[in-house]
């Protein structure tokens, strides 16, 4: 009998080890961090660079007058500036694409998406703005910011995002590391005036003059320490 229960409680312990080992290497899986080579891009764009689209306004104003349809870069003259210089660098991101970027303060930027072929601007990011310092009391804590490369369309952003948006509206800083797939804009016919896509779950639309394109949440959001050590 004694033989027969250890026998019993053996091989119970054996089964939920099984089990654990299998959920565990479940989540293991579910969790791993996306690589630039899964979303690999062969393309590449070596044709002549298109200068960057502003279209609100096309024009800058006199005086730096504004109006309520003005975007980003575009009203801005330094942000124009910074734009078409990483523009004139060629594509950096997914094959024939630039991710161009200007400063919104210490430590602080934001960014578009160009077209090398076209010059297109793809305004709407993850984010409106991306604080890389943890916190302004630490002089030696950085987040990594904006990770990309020319033959992948993934983008990995890590920082603090819209720190000041979120501070007037009363939230918390949202500090994070988050994994983004970008797919392009579909082709159309020259004749069509617009792309309409259906929702895509988790994903943020990219909009410019009728076309479209998609940041895709590819994983959850991963918390960063936001660092106290002065």
């Amino acid at each position: 009998m004694w033989c027969n229960l250890i026998v019993r409680v053996a091989l119970t312990v054996g089964l939920c080890v099984s089990v654990c080992a299998v959920l565990l290497l479940a989540q293991v899986a579910r969790d791993r961090l996306p690589g630039f080579m899964v979303y690999e891009v062969h393309a590449r764009f070596q044709g002549a660079l298109a200068k960057p689209r502003f279209t609100n306004p096309p024009e800058l104003r006199p005086n730096h007058r504004i109006s309520d349809d003005d975007l980003l870069p575009d009203l801005d003259e330094r942000y124009r500036g910074s734009v078409s210089l990483d523009a004139r660098q060629g594509p950096n991101f997914a094959g024939q694409h630039t991710i161009a970027q200007w400063s919104c303060g210490t430590s602080c930027s934001s960014s578009v998406v160009v077209d090398a072929r076209t010059g297109q601007l793809y305004r709407d990011t993850p984010y409106g703005t991306l604080v890389t310092s943890g916190n302004p009391e630490s002089k030696d804590h950085q987040y990594a910011g904006l990770l990309f490369r020319l033959d992948s369309s993934l983008l990995i952003v890590e920082g603090c995002f819209d720190v000041d948006e979120r501070d007037s509206e009363g939230k918390p800083v949202d500090c994070n590391r988050s994994y983004y797939n970008w797919v392009p804009p579909p082709l159309h016919a020259p004749s069509q005036s617009a792309v309409t896509c259906p929702p895509v779950p988790e994903a943020l639309i990219l909009h410019n003059d009728g076309v479209l394109g998609k940041w895709i949440l590819e994983r959850r959001r991963y918390p960063l320490r936001i660092d106290t050590q002065s």
